[in-house]
């Protein structure tokens, strides 16, 4: 079997057919999107995500680059075929955009939280019985 290609591109999006791979929802005409796209020599396979959905991967062609910035990870794995990176005011929204989410352990303290919450309650429904 070939090797694996990874790579990356953001454009504005050609219609409103194709959907996020994280959320789901519609990708309106002409919204930046980023593209995730895995090739094996024979078969191409692309996903799409919003930029605010878009996770910096933990590994890229398999190389680590989880102390990577995303700021670093934008200028060194998304090309930019359309010159959208031109506008630095444009760039750093983008760098933003993706930073904004929190980090998985916040995330997973969130259902930690929501189970502890269950946890009690089922213990005072225990005990008014």
């Amino acid at each position: 079997m070939a090797d694996k290609s990874v790579s990356f591109h953001i454009e504005p999006s050609k219609s409103a057919r194709s959907s996020c791979k994280k959320c789901k929802e519609k990708i309106q005409k002409d919204v930046l999107r980023i593209a995730h796209s895995v090739s094996d020599g024979e078969k191409n396979f692309t996903s799409y995500h919003h930029v605010k959905c878009f996770n910096k991967p933990q590994k890229v062609s398999g190389t680590s680059i989880k102390g990577m910035s995303v700021a670093d990870f934008v200028e060194e794995y998304i090309e930019d075929p359309h010159g959208i990176f031109d506008d630095e005011d444009k760039l750093a929204e983008i760098i933003a955009d993706i930073e904004s989410k929190p980090p998985k352990s916040e995330k997973s303290n969130v259902y930690a939280n929501k189970i502890a919450t269950y946890k009690r309650a089922l213990e005072d429904m225990e005990d008014k019985d």
